[in-house]
């Protein structure tokens, strides 16, 4: 028999016995599931390393303990939140300022009022 630790959601740990060889990891589920009544198909296991684990996929044994993160599924949007992102910088290019009246340098001089001061006089 093999121990398997899995830590859930709620940070805490729970320890499961297992057989060795013949223990996939949807086997693994069902008994999270028994424990905690979270839903088999919203369960995601994986390894202490983030890789995660298919059902059909037995679990390999190297010492007596196994290690195992349990997460849940999330619901995923359709995306388009990089392209929005695109668009909205586009409009923020598109409304730049064009009025530069009410404009200072570091003097506190207007650099409209300079600007025609200097084109007046060659």
């Amino acid at each position: 028999m093999t121990q398997a630790i899995v830590s859930l959601l709620s940070s805490s740990s729970i320890c499961l016995p297992i057989e060795e060889k013949t223990c996939t990891a949807h086997q693994l589920k069902q008994k999270i599931a028994q424990l905690t009544f979270i839903p088999v198909d919203q369960q995601v296991l994986s390894t202490v390393g983030g890789i995660a684990l298919h059902d059909e996929q037995y679990l390999q044994v190297e010492n007596n303990t196994l290690y195992f993160n349990l997460s849940a599924r999330l619901l995923g949007g359709k995306g388009g939140f990089g392209s929005m992102l695109r668009a909205q910088g586009g409009r923020m290019n598109a409304q730049k300022t064009t009025n530069f009246e009410a404009c200072r340098d570091l003097q506190g001089r207007r650099i409209r009022t300079d600007a025609r001061r200097v084109g007046s006089n060659p």
